[in-house]
């Protein structure tokens, strides 16, 4: 009941852009009543009715959400549009899907080395090895310009982070 007293009260309040005043008693029967008008309210119940006056509404520029904080906890510092630890997360994540394909380009090409080395000694592979081996130079070849498209991501992120005041240790992954 208080719930949805209080409800109507926020209602009143914040849908009027002129001075009221909201008139809030309670009857014999503990039903609590909320009226504009105070002729509806009874004469014996006037004495003790609850009056809340509103303010006109002031229209503000529409604020960026603030992010609920639970038990009081301290928001969080923000760097340009994010806190410090999405700028963490988000530095570890490139890193590390650039570091998994320079190890895999890495293992491709040191296998290229091993068949191009056997090669001039006269070693002879099976279709399966040769097939690896030309399938492993095409995916290099990819694998490079995927690293690349890391490599400028990682570097873009690192110019928004620079002007964000991000700290350097997280830039520069120390």
């Amino acid at each position: 009941m208080r719930i949805a007293r209080w409800a109507l009260i926020i209602l009143f309040l914040t849908s009027s852009a002129v001075y009221a005043q909201f008139y809030e008693w309670t009857d014999k029967d503990g039903v609590t009543h909320i009226t504009d008008d105070l002729g509806k309210v009874p004469e014996s119940l006037r004495p003790d009715v609850k009056i809340h006056k509103t303010t006109p509404a002031v229209e503000e520029e529409e604020a960026p959400p603030v992010p609920e904080i639970p038990n009081g906890e301290a928001a969080p510092e923000l760097y340009g549009d994010h806190s410090l630890e999405w700028w963490l997360n988000t530095f570890r994540k490139i890193r590390e899907e650039k570091q998994a394909i320079e190890s895999s380009v890495a293992a491709k090409e040191q296998y290229i080395n091993i068949f191009d080395g056997g090669r001039r000694v006269g070693q002879v592979y099976s279709r399966e090895v040769v097939e690896r081996y030309e399938n492993f130079k095409k995916e290099v070849l990819a694998d490079r310009e995927r690293l690349k498209g890391f490599q400028d991501e990682l570097d873009e992120l690192t110019r928004k982070a620079t002007i964000a005041g991000v700290p350097r240790a997280i830039r520069e992954g120390r």
